[in-house]
């Protein structure tokens, strides 16, 4: 049995965090959606909750998705929509 439990990820930029998040935390919402965990904010830091695999899995998609931003690449919504497919 798969267990449901939280995950805590904490960006050190709180400018490029909120830029991964999205205004008012649309890009997480649109991941959230596509994996069918929940994710919520609190500052620069995400909490996953959810079956484990999927906490996982979306734990490297944010970690990659704030890499591009930390390195200057530019993100758009579509790119939010495509990374966890």
């Amino acid at each position: 049995m798969a267990e449901n439990t939280d995950a805590l990820l904490t960006f050190e930029d709180p400018l490029l965090a909120n830029q991964l998040f999205g205004p008012q935390n649309s890009h997480l919402a649109e991941l959230a959606e596509c994996a069918g965990l929940r994710l919520s904010t609190r500052g620069s830091s995400v909490t996953i909750q959810g079956e484990e695999q999927a906490r996982s899995r979306m734990g490297n998609v944010l970690t990659q998705l704030y890499g591009l931003l930390k390195s200057g690449t530019l993100l758009v919504p579509s790119d939010f929509a495509r990374a966890y497919g």
